[in-house]
């Protein structure tokens, strides 16, 4: 079934194939794209849109580019120092910045360990006999007032859950 849907689309493509060679491609009038340009050019524009820019602003641009360029090896070659000492520069702050990263982890790191230590000493304090004594007394009170309240809202015939 499938070998006869197979042929019947390559004898259909084949068919089209041979009927759009022998249709003749329509061409364009000559002068078609300087007309088109011109309308375009000589056109409003939407909002938002540029104009188009004039032939000769991009060779313009590169022998910008390339000028510059020549300037700048030029300058280099003659200022070597200068050259030098700004590669250094920019070394010296790509090797010094993972470093500064790394220190700053460190300190972050070292943190934790300030938090921690204030923990211990805390825990220290409270593991003495007055603060468990102070603690004790202040949850005695705490459920006594608890209970308490319960006493006041709570009336006789209702139940707590």
């Amino acid at each position: 079934m499938n070998e006869k849907l197979d042929q019947a689309d390559r004898d259909a493509d084949a068919g089209f194939k041979a009927l759009f060679q022998s249709v003749e491609q329509p061409r364009p009038r000559d002068g078609f794209v300087e007309r088109t340009m011109l309308a375009v050019g000589q056109d409003t524009l939407p909002s938002g849109r540029r104009p188009l820019q004039r032939p000769w602003i991009a060779p313009v641009r590169w022998a910008a580019v390339i000028a510059a360029s020549i300037a700048a090896v030029w300058g280099a070659a003659i200022n070597l120092a200068s050259v030098a000492s700004a590669f250094a520069w920019l070394l010296a702050r790509t090797i010094l910045a993972p470093l500064r990263l790394l220190q700053f982890i460190g300190t972050a790191v070292d943190l934790w360990g300030f938090v921690a230590k204030t923990g211990e000493a805390l825990g220290k304090g409270l593991a003495t006999r007055e603060a468990s004594t102070v603690l004790i007394v202040v949850t005695l009170i705490g459920l006594t007032s608890l209970a308490i309240l319960r006493r006041l809202l709570v009336s006789e015939n209702e139940s707590w859950f």
